[in-house]
């Protein structure tokens, strides 16, 4: 994720099924942390706009820990975990 000072966004990751490894996916966006929460509002995926108005493109989350490495943080609607880490610009996922 390359989570932008000026409140833009983009990320790339790859979704695991089964074992089996999804296409990397992109999304971009805007992004707010305010109080605890981080909220991320999707306004592409795959380089295509998407309908800004349908709230499955805006989630909510709980800010466990950041850094200036790591940020981890909690979605009480799926109720899953994440963690962002910082990497270098020209990292590329396996």
């Amino acid at each position: 994720m390359n989570r932008r000072a000026d409140g833009t966004f983009t990320i790339e990751f790859r979704t695991v099924e089964r074992g089996v490894s999804l296409p990397i996916q992109t999304e971009e966006g805007r992004w707010t942390h305010d109080n605890g929460q981080y909220t991320t509002f999707t306004t592409k995926v795959a380089g295509e706009e998407i309908d800004k108005t349908d709230p499955h493109y805006t989630d909510t989350y709980e800010v466990r820990s950041v850094n200036d490495v790591e940020m981890t943080y909690y979605h009480p609607g799926v109720k899953q975990t994440f963690r962002s880490k910082r990497v270098d610009c020209d990292y590329k996922a396996p």
